[in-house]
């Protein structure tokens, strides 16, 4: 399944792309959701007030819309410059952390940034951390990211339906996801559905 990074705490948008003018609320929403089960728990604040600062991430990280909306299979380069939107998000909030009194919640964003596509079984990247190495935070936006990216529609893909994106991250259980987090999405199945039905079309 051709996944591509999409959300906008650590990825670019279009400035003037209507189709994504939801993602704010949509990814904080699904994030909210999962982290209120227990035995997965965020601060507040890293999905709430971690949004102030995503507009300047979108206009700081270099354009990568074109790649963003092919609609055909990216190339190894292209997948590669992709790849470094993790660590320029991570950089971006670095240096906002750098220049708040109060950000603690920012410190949670950060890891999320740097690390939301390593996969449970070491596969992803950019450092190929397994298991519980990986911060929760990221483990838990993994989830979210996949989840929203196979709701949305993209130039290259229709959106899939709900319960074929819920089969596709309950099968990545111990693979690409934390089974914790899969745990808590299906707990949570309801209020998800609910947010999806809110957002995706």
């Amino acid at each position: 399944v051709d996944v591509r990074p999409h959300h906008i705490t650590f990825d670019v948008l279009a400035k003037d792309d209507l189709q994504q003018e939801n993602i704010l609320g949509k990814e904080a929403e699904l994030l909210e959701a999962l982290a209120e089960i227990e035995g997965v728990h965020l601060e507040e604040d890293t999905y709430i007030h971690s949004n102030g600062i995503l507009g300047q991430i979108a206009m700081d990280v270099e354009d990568t819309d074109a790649i963003l909306n092919k609609d055909s299979r990216l190339t190894d380069e292209e997948y590669e410059i992709m790849k470094g939107h993790a660590y320029a998000g991570y950089e971006i909030i670095e240096k906002a952390i750098a220049n708040l009194e109060d950000s603690g919640y920012l410190e949670q964003a950060k890891q999320m940034a740097h690390y939301h596509h390593e996969k449970w079984d070491g596969s992803g990247y950019p450092d190929h951390l397994t298991g519980e190495n990986i911060p929760l935070s990221a483990r838990v936006m993994a989830v979210a990211d996949v989840f929203d990216a196979l709701l949305s529609k993209r130039s290259y893909k229709e959106p899939f339906t709900f319960e074929k994106a819920k089969s596709i991250i309950i099968e990545g259980s111990g693979k690409h996801f934390d089974p914790k987090v899969v745990e808590a999405f299906v707990e949570a199945e309801e209020e998800i559905h609910e947010i999806s039905k809110k957002f995706y079309k």
